[in-house]
């Protein structure tokens, strides 16, 4: 039986964020963000803002787990990925994309649960927790597809998530992660390399910004061009009007793992699978990702149908040639 937190919003802390399993004290819990990322970037005491403006710190946000699932799944799938992001690009491009989803997915799913948990403390007793059905969707498939860690799963030809890996030079090793829960959208640059993770998309936001990602390909960036980069993925997402939708079907005795299919995006109104892109509010996003270097939203949209850019020079060809600190 697979965990289903949301059919009775069970996010108490004796049940395995997860699996589901009951565990013997509230004291079994894993830190949201992994302890080897927290030590190197000292990150325990730094804040966290939730969601009802209020702070904890990094080292604060934990779940509970199974111990069985922390020695036998979480521990080992953990250290290949310090392994890969303390070595650098050329390593963590090596990783698949599943692999980076189950890690950007972990984490995002971690600050959901506590988000929940915040909200049930919040909610005045005996009413129930207001809380949008398309959120629930949403987060029970991600919650879904982060089981197939540990739980035989094949997607029928199809990938729920959006990928991309970048080489980013960086002046210093510096942590940038930035999530959207609505959107189900994660980012980190860090140690020479940048990525951004669409966790809900069946790839389209990638195939939106295919000419981008074809212009810098096998390139380094400068930190601008990759949070460049990160404002498209993170506006298009808030963009994409579809909430996909998933077809589970259990094991049986031929086959010994779940299949996962997904319904068709395309069809029904005949509508875009992204709303309009608007170049004024793509701007405002971009300010919000270049406020390092103090660009203002006069300087991005002074020519409207052009926006501000530092991915590529009037002649299409890659912008090798940033002059802005790193």
């Amino acid at each position: 039986m697979l965990h289903t937190p949301f059919d009775n919003f069970n996010f108490g802390n004796k049940t395995c964020y997860l699996s589901g399993e009951t565990l013997a004290t509230t004291e079994q819990k894993t830190a949201v963000f992994p302890l080897w990322l927290q030590n190197r970037f000292d990150l325990q005491d730094k804040p966290f803002r939730h969601l009802n403006e209020k702070y904890t710190t990094y080292g604060k946000l934990k779940v509970p787990v199974s111990p069985g699932l922390q020695q036998d799944v979480l521990d080992l799938f953990e250290r290949k990925i310090e392994t890969a992001f303390t070595a650098g690009y050329d390593t963590v491009q090596q990783l698949t994309d599943q692999e980076l989803f189950y890690w950007f997915g972990k984490i995002m799913y971690g600050i959901i649960f506590n988000e929940i948990q915040i909200a049930l403390l919040e909610k005045p007793a005996g009413e129930p927790l207001s809380f949008s059905s398309t959120l629930i969707n949403k987060f029970s498939n991600h919650l879904r597809f982060l089981q197939s860690l540990f739980v035989p799963t094949e997607f029928e030809e199809f990938t729920p998530y959006s990928v991309s890996v970048f080489k980013v030079k960086q002046g210093e090793d510096r942590f940038d992660y930035r999530n959207e829960m609505n959107t189900l959208v994660a980012s980190l640059q860090m140690n020479g390399f940048g990525i951004i993770v669409c966790m809900q998309d069946n790839g389209e936001n990638k195939r939106l910004h295919r000419p981008a990602l074809e212009l810098v390909e096998g390139k380094e960036l400068h930190p601008a061009q990759f949070q460049e980069l990160n404002a498209r993925f993170y506006y298009s997402a808030y963009l994409f009007n579809r909430i996909p939708q998933y077809v589970s079907i259990p094991p049986s005795e031929t086959t010994k793992s779940y299949t996962i299919s997904a319904m068709p995006l395309h069809g029904g109104e005949g509508k875009a699978l992204f709303d309009q892109w608007n170049n004024k509010t793509y701007s405002q996003v971009l300010e919000a990702f270049w406020k390092p270097w103090g660009f203002v939203m006069f300087e991005i949209y002074k020519d409207p149908e052009n926006p501000m850019t530092f991915l590529a020079h009037e002649n299409g060809e890659f912008n090798t040639a940033v002059e802005l600190p790193y």
